[in-house]
């Protein structure tokens, strides 16, 4: 009696799961679409202290000159399907000092830009996710921008550690 009773909650979890499946069916589906930092690109060189060693196998690795600010570029892959948009972007970066700044980050549907982040992130590892407010198409590529900052404290780091960015593309409803 205890087996046929265990089956059977076996098959009726079972059946919920299928009727999910086929109820809901592409309208669950989302996926994060990513781009590793080192394929991140550096707008001004002649601001970072040593340009012929940035990129490396962890990601985007530089430092500024004192005083100096520069932005980060990443090409996120991007589902160009006009049914599918994103609402979240997360970044993974590190700051070396509290005189190392991100302050701007700003996301783009080609030369459209599409949102504008402004605060303060310093000193240490963030992983920060951010909600663009609504899902948002990018027919034409999404591009993630970041405005870094050094201040003029030349005794503190002005390093900067991008290892990633990405968007979590759904199905627009």
């Amino acid at each position: 009696m205890r087996s046929l009773l265990t089956r059977s909650r076996l098959w009726a979890g079972m059946l919920v799961f299928t009727a999910l499946i086929f109820t809901t069916g592409d309208k669950v589906h989302a996926t994060w679409m990513w781009i590793h930092g080192h394929s991140a690109n550096l707008e001004y060189m002649d601001n970072v202290v040593d340009p012929e060693h940035y990129r490396l196998g962890w990601g985007l690795d530089f430092s500024l000159k004192p005083g100096t600010f520069n932005w980060v570029h990443f090409a996120v892959p991007t589902i160009g399907e006009p049914t599918y948009g994103a609402r979240y972007i997360r970044l993974k970066f590190y700051t070396g000092s509290p005189d190392a700044r991100v302050d701007l980050i700003q996301v783009y549907n080609a030369d459209v830009l599409a949102k504008t982040f402004r605060g303060v992130w310093q000193d240490g590892w963030h992983t920060i996710v951010l909600d663009m407010g609504r899902v948002r198409g990018f027919s034409r590529g999404m591009g993630i921008s970041i405005r870094v900052t050094a201040g003029t404290d030349d005794t503190q780091s002005h390093r900067f550690l991008f290892n990633g960015a990405g968007a979590r593309f759904v199905r627009k409803q």
